[in-house]
């Protein structure tokens, strides 16, 4: 499987997942030595609202875990 390399994060470029406006790759931080879900949108301004609400709410039960924002 094809792979590329965006700052200190791997990613396999098949998508895993796929809705109207992203989909979602699986990927590997490299410093933290732990696989991540890497989602990429075509609309950056509803993108970068989202992970600043994803980043506000923390640690919770029922959400993915924020790390980083591409």
């Amino acid at each position: 499987m094809e792979t590329k390399r965006l700052k200190n994060y791997e990613i396999k470029t098949k998508p895993i997942g796929r809705g109207q406006f992203a989909y979602v790759c699986w990927g590997r931080d490299l410093n933290q030595q732990r696989e991540v879900a890497i989602k990429s949108s075509s609309h950056f301004n509803t993108s970068k609202k989202e992970a600043t609400v994803m980043e506000s709410y923390g640690s919770h039960p029922f959400l993915p875990e924020f790390y980083d924002f591409l």
